[in-house]
């Protein structure tokens, strides 16, 4: 079976009308995605983070990968 990536919108459990977006794989929650207190998002996980910053012509983009104990 093909891995599988989602995205999923949910009620933040701490701050009432606010939502967080859960990041799942293969079944698993890896961790979240929330407003920060300026401009931007926090990325939570118990996993440790890897970044990447890609400069565009008219935006910048950082993807953010995390790494499982299941990966090399």
């Amino acid at each position: 079976m093909k891995p599988k990536t989602e995205l999923r919108k949910r009620r933040h459990r701490l701050l009432k009308g606010h939502a967080t977006i859960e990041i799942w794989y293969n079944g698993r929650c890896l961790g979240t995605v929330t407003g920060a207190d300026g401009p931007g998002v926090r990325v939570i996980s118990q996993y440790p983070l890897l970044v990447r910053e890609g400069i565009g012509t008219f935006t910048q983009a950082v993807e953010i990968g995390i790494k499982t104990s299941e990966e090399n």
